[in-house]
């Protein structure tokens, strides 16, 4: 058993990961932002000016698990992006390394940039948005003052209840609900998202094996948006047909999972499990 801190305990992974470390009897601190009701949480704001005296007499732990994030696609710049994902990730970095503590640290594909369509260990790194920058640098910040961490970059993630700015998310949800999903554009972009529970079980394995380094983190089968959509009404609305919109024509970008990381299901499969 393990004394693990949890950032961003509530969110859509963050409650998955809180619930698989929970049946592996591990002993998790979660932070939170606001009072959620979890046990033994603590009340941390991550943006905040005092952060670095606010954590510093946090309990003991062995490993810090850093899922809490400020997601944003847009080009606008925005603060918090840096302040939630690259600042707060270099004072969280400092203590664990002062504690001697392994660092989980969850990342994006998009640190890659929006066109790059394959991605594999050689591909290099191309943050063309305030977030993808904000997450690279956290990265960077990890590398330079934790010796003992895993960045694993992240493809979209999907499951019940997921964010919708990945708007397979939105198609889940809707269908769910008896809504017909619809898509903007040809939908001919090709994807590897990663199921929830899939991402929750690489995160765990690489904290219980204490795997570091970096590792790319998404699904194992390659589909169309198209072929998602038709996949969910076949599940879910077997009547219905997917509504179309005008859209961008949409690129591929497909990464290639780390073989280290467990086995993911494929799309079908993990939507039967919902």
């Amino acid at each position: 058993m393990k004394t693990i801190l949890l950032t961003g305990a509530t969110g859509f992974l963050g409650a998955e990961v809180y619930s698989f470390l929970k049946d592996r009897n591990h002993n998790i601190i979660p932070l939170v932002r606001r009072k959620s009701g979890l046990k033994g949480e603590i009340e941390i704001d991550l943006c905040a000016n005092n952060l670095k005296s606010s954590i510093s007499n946090l309990p003991h732990f062995d490993a810090l698990v850093h899922l809490a994030a400020y997601i944003d696609f847009s080009t606008d710049f925005n603060p918090e992006h840096f302040c939630a994902n690259s600042l707060a990730t270099n004072d969280l970095a400092l203590l664990a390394a002062v504690r001697n503590a392994h660092f989980i640290f969850t990342s994006t594909v998009a640190v890659y940039g929006k066109k790059t369509d394959y991605i594999d260990e050689n591909t290099s790194v191309n943050p063309d948005t305030p977030y993808a920058l904000s997450k690279w640098l956290g990265e960077e910040f990890l590398r330079r003052v934790c010796p003992t961490y895993t960045i694993l970059r992240l493809a979209g993630i999907y499951g019940r209840n997921g964010p919708e700015h990945l708007g397979l998310n939105k198609a889940i949800s809707g269908a769910l609900r008896g809504e017909a999903p619809v898509l903007a554009g040809s939908g001919s972009g090709k994807r590897n998202y990663i199921f929830v529970k899939d991402a929750a079980a690489a995160i765990t394995c690489v904290l219980e094996n204490k795997i570091t380094g970096t590792y790319l983190t998404s699904g194992s089968e390659v589909l169309s948006i198209r072929e998602m959509l038709d996949i969910i009404c076949e599940e879910f609305l077997p009547q219905a047909k997917i509504k179309h919109q005008e859209g961008f024509s949409e690129t591929n970008q497909i990464m290639k999972n780390s073989p280290r990381l467990p086995r993911t299901r494929a799309f079908k499969e993990a939507l039967k499990s919902l």
